[in-house]
């Protein structure tokens, strides 16, 4: 079985940097492979991550069309 492939995205480092390590160790717990990233390299990763899923803390960002085309994104609060 495939693993599932999940984007965390981290918008502000300092500010949501404990959550989304947070996040992402409790992915990778469960047998994920999640990987974090930023604003400025997120459409790099789309292309070579392929991820299932795209997890960010706005639905307003501009990677948003481009993420929806490839994969889910789910929108939690900061």
């Amino acid at each position: 079985m495939d693993k599932k492939r999940i984007i965390i995205v981290a918008d502000n480092a300092r500010r949501d940097f404990i959550a989304t390590r947070m996040l992402q160790r409790a992915f990778l717990k469960k047998g994920a492979d999640a990987r974090l990233s930023t604003l400025l390299d997120m459409v790099p990763n789309l292309r070579r991550f392929k991820p299932h899923a795209v997890m960010a803390n706005r639905a307003n960002m501009p990677f948003a069309k481009p993420a929806a085309r490839c994969s889910r994104i789910y929108v939690f609060p900061a």
